[in-house]
């Protein structure tokens, strides 16, 4: 007995869970809020409808959508994707009256993973998205509202869909056909599929409200174009729209985001050659790498000759003392200042030998002699004299 009445117990409490769900799911639905941005969100799977009606939208941008095209399912509806939702969808009857309402996930949003795996939130525009409603026979609108604008994005009439699924007896429900009284006459009804665009009577590729143009003239219109105005490109790339993939170094990054194109170690706004891997220095501004040059400072000395290959108002230094010659105020190193040097490129010798002039007039011509010469006759003269 004891036994028994634990077992009633538990499927008590359960039954009493159940019914507290429902009954918070059906109190929400009826105080749905219409606000995005404090609107009730869904759980998972929680419509109970056998049927969906699968809708595909063409977000070009956030706030331009377009209906493209719709199937009638026979599986049942999920009306929760994404968290955080960014994206409400809310169905409304011929009189406005909210039938169902959930969130989705912004197809813009797109997950990626690196090549080392690690996931990453990325923003790709011009997306396709199917979105799932749960199948009702009275829907007739449609509001997809961006919950980060806060502000309707998109309203599809759901009349037109209906009116083509049942012409077409893919939809067989006499509750939703029943209200196009067409169906029955001949030829059936002229299904306009974008009533609200005048341009469109069918949704095309861009889908209703969005016009179907190239710009470009590619090939592929605007709407799917991700590069509308480059014709060279349908996807950026790593480079970008309008500019020409180029990778000098190939290292998998576009020249134009690589920060040392050739990769040679030196960043580009530091390289005077930043294409070229065997160059990165022109100190004389000729053109010419300094590797390849052969006279670096442009001083008109080969840099294999020129003490300061990179000086061009120096190439030489007599002394070594790491002072070019015409900076240096003694080239020797002899302690004697180049100006008082006779020869200020010899550390031997730094005075001249000085010479005695003869002014004496002989035969109407003169000359010089020697210091040397005058001391040799002034000791013969000397050596008369004592004699």
């Amino acid at each position: 007995m004891h036994k028994y009445k634990n077992i009633f117990e538990l499927h008590c409490r359960k039954a009493i869970v159940v019914v507290l769900m429902l009954l918070t799911t059906w109190t929400n639905a009826q105080a749905y809020d219409n606000n995005p941005m404090t609107a009730f969100v869904p759980q998972p799977g929680f419509a109970t409808n056998s049927h969906s009606l699968i809708m595909q939208l063409r977000f070009v941008d956030q706030t331009t959508i377009g209906f493209l095209s719709s199937v009638y399912k026979a599986t049942p509806a999920r009306t929760h994707i994404g968290d955080p939702p960014l994206l409400e969808v809310i169905m409304l009857d011929d009189k406005g009256e909210l039938i169902d309402g959930f969130n989705h996930w912004h197809p813009f949003r797109v997950r990626q993973r690196d090549e080392v795996g690690q996931e990453s939130m990325s923003i790709i525009e011009k997306q396709a998205s199917d979105f799932v409603l749960p199948y009702h026979p009275d829907l007739s609108k449609v509001v997809v509202s961006d919950i980060e604008l806060n502000q309707v994005v998109v309203e599809i009439d759901a009349k037109p869909i209906y009116q083509s699924l049942c012409q077409s007896g893919e939809l067989t429900d006499d509750a939703a056909c029943s209200r196009f009284s067409c169906l029955s006459d001949v030829g059936g009804c002229n299904i306009d599929m974008c009533p609200d665009d005048t341009n469109k009577t069918e949704p095309g590729i861009c889908g209703c409200g969005i016009t179907e143009i190239d710009s470009d003239l590619d090939g592929v219109l605007d709407c799917i174009d991700r590069c509308p105005t480059d014709p060279l490109k349908t996807e950026p790339g790593l480079s970008g729209c309008g500019v020409m993939y180029i990778d000098t170094d190939n290292d998998g990054l576009a020249d134009n985001i690589d920060t040392d194109d050739d990769n040679d170690g030196v960043d580009d706004n530091a390289d005077a050659f930043p294409l070229n891997p065997n160059e990165t220095l022109d100190s004389d501004n000729d053109g010419v790498g300094d590797n390849a040059d052969t006279d670096d400072d442009n001083d008109g000395v080969s840099d294999q000759f020129d003490a300061f290959p990179f000086d061009p108002a120096e190439s030489v230094d007599t002394d070594n003392d790491g002072l070019g010659n015409n900076a240096d105020t003694d080239d020797d190193n002899d302690g004697v200042f180049d100006q008082d040097d006779a020869f200020p490129l010899d550390p031997t010798r730094s005075v001249a030998t000085p010479e005695v002039v003869n002014t004496s007039k002989s035969g109407g011509g003169g000359g010089s002699v020697s210091l040397l010469s005058l001391c040799l006759f002034g000791l013969i003269g000397f050596a008369r004299r004592k004699a």
